[in-house]
């Protein structure tokens, strides 16, 4: 059974991946630490703009981050393998903002490799084809 990640998870991640804690990311993004840990806690559903950009200028997101993050401020939630599949290859976040948005008739894809297979086709549609 797939995970779901959603905003506050990926930023709890994020803020990790550069090992800082609730109140360092607070001091360098001028946004109290008890709304980020309301956010990534789930209290806090998304951020308006102006936190968002103050969390990624914090953070020092990549493009993909960035974009991953706005993706699931507006998706609220993503299948894990599909957010895994972006971090690996930031050239695939645009299908994958195509993906969060679709609703499938009949199964939705449940592993890595379907997602991959799912983002290929997206991909062939939106013209950035891989092969």
């Amino acid at each position: 059974m797939a995970i779901n990640v959603d905003f506050g998870g990926a930023l709890k991640r994020f803020r990790e991946e550069r090992t800082l804690s609730l109140r360092e990311l607070a001091i360098l993004s001028e946004v109290d630490h008890a709304y980020i840990h309301r956010l990534e806690s789930g209290e806090k559903i998304a951020p308006s703009a102006e936190i968002f950009e103050k969390l990624v200028r914090g953070l020092k997101l990549a493009a993909h981050k960035r974009q991953l993050l706005e993706i699931l401020s507006k998706a609220g939630a993503l299948d894990s393998e599909l957010v895994e599949l972006g971090l690996e290859d930031p050239k695939r976040m645009d299908a994958i903002q195509v993906a969060a948005t679709m609703s499938f008739r009949g199964a939705r894809p449940q592993s890595k490799m379907e997602w991959d297979k799912k983002l290929t086709q997206i991909e062939a549609l939106l013209g950035n084809d891989r092969r």
